[in-house]
């Protein structure tokens, strides 16, 4: 037995190295090569257009070969070979087909004292971490450590796919907070418990200054003090109050599109997970630990179609003139919530606005491994011409050029086999709309992004007023993120498999989708640099 227990653990051992060759994060040149190889077959047999941002085949072969020559023969740890690969999927230029963030141990040495947003192209600062940064807030960052935003924005956009330059910018004020993210950005440059920034005030006036990294974490950030009071998320990413001196204006905040019962609904039907984020919005939203039972669990999380009910119905009651939508800080999930709210708020005939354009998916290996209950015969049932595994569906292109789009019935009934707290709403509301403003805004930011910027376009289509910055999502672009992880290191990451035209024909190639209004310096610097100028600018011209 103890001969039998050594060759076993020294069996263990051996193939503990496999993928450790002097250290628990080192992985040798052997499996990392095999990672990578998996990463470029992933991306070729998943993506719609793996080769598109890249140049050809050939380009995107070029960059996996030397990526692969790249890795050293000492191997790499996680880290390293997480920066490592990130040029080959940023080579796709695509926002949705990207790797999740290692958490890196060097993480916890240091964070700036500051953050950024979005204005006019460029970033200023819009909180600090404590009073005596205050003065800081509203300036606009030219430099950090020398180097201007332009040649930064350059190389940050070799390492992450980006829709847009709003889509970059977002990266890069969240790259530039972190201490090791941006020596990372910049790996030229000796790393310093410091970054020299050089700021433009709003006096116009330029100033340099040395903001020291912490590695403290801040919990409450300082902004500009705002007079507007806004409805508090603590149950769930959905809420909402009434605004203005009669309280006859609704505003709709939307954190997310997650997290909501029908789209944990849809999850199942489907087969994609969905019982982890039952339980932690059952816990969020009723302050205890879920029940043992599934079904429980879901009956018991925050359901959209109960939420915008229940606002119509105030709103009716307040007799409110308009619906200001918020969806600044909304990066998206299931867009399922475009449906609910366009059903209670316009009706089911308006359904096919969030249709306008056209989608071509893909179906792969990594498709069906995300999506567990379709399968090929199911999506080929009643087609003329089956398709293969990796096949493209032009169905819907095919119908748009045919002027065929499908009816709001339609959507509204393949919406309810799925998901059984929508198919309430419809046996309660009818066809709709429960309630219709008169007056209806939608609120964006760089951060509105997946299905939050399909909700905002949605609202535009439907006579609604944007007031914002552009999106970081541009409309026509890849969709639908499909997870995946490489077999050794563990890295994971998504995959679209999704092209998306929201504006066909579009001279820009729909890359940005510009606000009614857009924010401005100016504009943010009349009001006092207030977090919600441009729900301000709302309220004032209602008023």
């Amino acid at each position: 037995m103890g001969r039998l227990s050594f060759v076993f653990q020294l069996s263990l051992l051996l193939l503990l190295c496999s993928c450790s060759a002097y250290g628990a994060d080192v992985y040798t040149k052997e499996v990392l090569t095999a990672d990578l190889r998996y990463l470029a077959k992933t991306i070729e047999e998943s993506h719609p257009d793996p080769y598109g941002g890249s140049g050809g085949k050939i380009a995107f072969h070029r960059k996996v070969y030397d990526l692969l020559v790249g890795i050293p023969q000492k191997g790499m740890n996680r880290e390293d070979f997480y920066e490592h690969i990130r040029p080959l999927v940023a080579s796709v230029k695509d926002g949705h087909t990207a790797l999740h963030p290692t958490k890196s141990s060097n993480d916890r040495d240091g964070h700036l004292p500051i953050r950024f947003s979005i204005v006019d192209e460029g970033l200023y600062v819009s909180s600090v971490a404590r009073e005596k940064l205050r003065p800081f807030l509203g300036a606009r960052l030219l430099t950090l450590n020398g180097i201007s935003t332009k040649e930064m924005l350059n190389k940050l956009s070799d390492r992450v796919g980006f829709d847009n330059i709003y889509h970059a910018l977002d990266g890069l004020g969240k790259t530039l907070c972190s201490r090791n993210k941006t020596y990372r950005l910049l790996p030229s440059q000796k790393m310093k418990a410091y970054a020299e920034l050089e700021l433009l005030g709003p006096n116009e006036k330029s100033v340099g200054s040395r903001l020291y990294y912490s590695a403290e974490h801040t919990k409450n950030w300082l902004t500009p003090k705002s007079k507007l009071e806004l409805p508090g998320h603590q149950k769930s990413d959905f809420a909402f109050s009434f605004m203005g001196p009669q309280k006859n204006v609704a505003f709709l905040s939307l954190l997310s599109m997650t997290g909501y019962r029908e789209q944990l609904e849809f999850y199942r039907a489907v087969g994609r997970p969905w019982q982890d984020s039952a339980r932690k919005a059952y816990l969020r939203f009723h302050g205890k630990a879920p029940p043992d039972n599934a079904d429980a669990t879901l009956a018991g999380t925050p359901a959209l179609s109960e939420i915008f009910v229940n606002l119509a119905k105030k709103m009716k009651l307040n007799s409110a003139t308009a619906l200001i939508v918020d969806l600044r800080n909304n990066h998206g999930g299931f867009s399922l919530a475009t449906m609910i709210f366009l059903h209670v708020f316009a009706g089911v005939h308006k359904l096919p606005l969030m249709n306008v354009g056209y989608q071509i998916n893909r179906y792969s290996k990594l498709y069906f491994d995300n999506n567990k209950r379709l399968t090929l015969p199911k999506i080929n049932k009643g087609r003329s011409f089956p398709l293969n595994m990796g096949d493209y569906d032009f169905s819907g292109i095919a119908a748009f050029e045919a002027g065929l789009l499908p009816k709001g019935e339609e959507l509204m009934e393949r919406a309810t086999k799925l998901v059984p707290t929508y198919a309430k709403l419809t046996k309660t509301i009818g066809k709709g709309p429960l309630f219709e403003p008169s007056s209806l805004y939608v609120l964006t930011s760089a951060a509105t992004y997946s299905s939050g910027f399909d909700l905002a376009l949605t609202i535009s289509r439907l006579g609604g007023r944007t007031v914002g910055t552009p999106s970081a999502q541009a409309g026509n672009c890849f969709i639908n993120s499909l997870s995946f992880e490489l077999p050794h290191s563990k890295i994971g990451g998504t995959i679209s498999s999704k092209y998306s035209v929201k504006f066909p024909g579009a001279a820009d190639g729909g890359k940005v989708h510009q606000p009614d209004q857009v924010v401005t310096y100016e504009d943010l610097f009349r009001n006092q640099f207030d977090p919600h100028t441009s729900l301000s600018l709302v309220l004032r011209e209602l008023q």
